[in-house]
């Protein structure tokens, strides 16, 4: 294990510093991934937010197709997204699933990351390979009701009708009865015609 990955698994941000200062490269890969993707996938916001600063490419992937963007999206590292999208990031950018950054910040519950995306341009009616939505992936990991608010404030319910099942059927199949009164009200409100 390199000095700079131990000092990301050990959130031991000084020697992360000293060790980028004295040379080291922020666009390093061990095992499979970079230093950059280590850091949000064990949620080491200050790390990641060090290395992009120190000129990590914010468009690497994991052999999942999974990008930094999109596994600071998923664990909550609102500063580390922040700064990732005044890095020329890909919005946009797809992993093996089709998933998005912004479903990967639903299915986390984050609400605020999933505000933020969207205010920088990410879709909210996207679907992935398997036709679901990030209203939906807000619904798979548990009963994500200010995710599910902050996607409909964003016009999630617009593309809802489309193929596959609607976020209010998902959500009555997963038990997702918060988040179902949710949707439920947003559509009597007429919510779903925002775009």
């Amino acid at each position: 294990m390199s000095n700079e990955l131990e000092a990301i698994l050990s959130f031991d941000s000084e020697s992360l510093r000293q060790s980028l200062t004295a040379g080291g490269d922020p666009n390093k890969h061990l095992e499979g991934q970079s230093l950059l993707e280590w850091a949000c996938a064990v949620g080491n916001e200050e790390a990641a937010i060090l290395l992009l600063g120190s000129g990590a490419d914010p468009n690497t992937r994991t052999d999942k197709g999974e990008t930094p963007l999109m596994l600071a999206s998923y664990s909550g590292l609102l500063g580390a997204v922040r700064a990732m999208l005044t890095c020329q990031v890909k919005l946009d950018a797809l992993d093996e699933l089709g998933r998005d950054a912004l479903m990967l910040a639903a299915k986390g519950g984050r609400a605020d990351g999933v505000a933020l995306l969207c205010e920088a341009g990410a879709s909210a009616t996207r679907r992935d390979f398997e036709g679901r939505t990030a209203l939906q992936w807000a619904l798979v990991e548990g009963d994500n009701r200010d995710a599910v608010t902050a996607l409909i404030a964003h016009g999630a319910l617009a593309g809802d009708q489309a193929a596959g099942d609607t976020a209010m059927q998902y959500a009555g199949q997963l038990g997702r009865h918060l988040s179902a009164e949710v949707i439920l009200g947003a559509k009597n409100s007429g919510a779903s015609l925002k775009s």
